[in-house]
């Protein structure tokens, strides 16, 4: 939040664009991966919605374009489910950013990650939340 005037300001990120060589690919991959609703058309993008209404709207740029990188941080329970999902579709992944440990998953005192490359090579980092200790 933010003063201005006085007033208190929320600002609430909203949605973001993802740009893709083929933008249905790509929204598709991402929603299957991540077990999401369908993306959807809306004007010239395709949206797919995460938790708390964030969208991500993957478009065709008319040219080249570099790739980026996406954090997503998920429960244990999505994780797992995640994981499947991408051995069943043997997508590549690996313990680290850099691609050096492929097919492994990272573990630490936070949690576990894993890397992938979504169809337009946007590197993606999956990190699971571990419940809070009581």
């Amino acid at each position: 939040m933010r003063v201005k005037g006085g007033n208190i300001v929320a600002v609430v990120f909203d949605r973001t664009v993802v740009l893709a060589w083929n933008k249905q690919h790509s929204a598709q991959f991402f929603s299957r991966i991540f077990g999401l609703a369908p993306p959807r058309q809306v004007g010239a993008a395709v949206e797919v919605t995460l938790a708390g209404g964030v969208s991500l709207e993957f478009v065709e740029p008319p040219g080249e374009f570099t790739p980026a990188f996406y954090g997503f941080s998920v429960g244990t329970d999505d994780f797992d489910a995640i994981v499947a999902r991408v051995r069943e579709e043997l997508v590549p992944f690996w313990a680290d950013s850099q691609h050096c440990t492929p097919q492994q998953v990272a573990s630490s005192g936070a949690g576990r990650v894993l890397y992938l490359d979504d169809p337009a090579g946007h590197l993606l980092a999956v990190v699971s939340r571990l419940p809070p200790r009581r």
